[in-house]
């Protein structure tokens, strides 16, 4: 009886015999599987496509907020064509992870977070030392705000006659 090997994948889990993990490979590939040829033939994940288009109609369904749905509409009219260039190039102005939450199926999210994962890390630990270096070079002008206005308020609140 062949061996089995089992191989993980985000699609899904296989189990392949020796004998086909060998068939599917070249020589200079063994030991170095792809995700594809892993994968049994009816199991294959599509290719990717370039692009896809999202529409206004689909944002209002998965309950969009009036502001990203305004500006949407503003870019791109009721429908627009996603592409990796057209997100970048917008990647300040959406709601990114808005839209992973209401627009990605679970795969795709678990796999949109995989990616993200560690542009995640090296930005929270970036903004860690930057926020208590921002706190402390604002705190006391705050404390005199503060002070200013109570004292603004209280003098108007007890000259005022009227």
């Amino acid at each position: 009886m062949a061996k089995k090997i089992t191989a993980t994948t985000s699609a899904a889990r296989q189990v392949l015999t020796e004998e086909e993990r060998a068939a599917s490979e070249l020589p200079h590939q063994r030991g170095h599987e792809t995700r594809h040829q892993l994968q049994q033939p009816h199991e294959r994940t599509p290719p990717m496509t370039d692009s896809r288009t999202l529409t206004l109609a689909t944002l209002r369904a998965r309950g969009a907020c009036r502001d990203q749905l305004t500006l949407f509409r503003a870019m791109f009219g009721n429908r627009v064509e996603i592409t990796e260039a057209r997100c970048i190039k917008h990647a300040a102005v959406f709601s990114w992870g808005w839209a992973a939450s209401n627009l990605l199926s679970a795969l795709a999210g678990a796999a949109y977070k995989a990616a993200t994962a560690p542009a995640r890390a090296a930005y929270d630990d970036a903004i860690v030392p930057a926020g208590a270096a921002y706190k402390a070079a604002t705190d006391a002008a705050k404390t005199t705000y503060d002070a200013t206005i109570a004292s603004a308020w209280a003098r108007a609140y007890i000259n005022d006659t009227e």
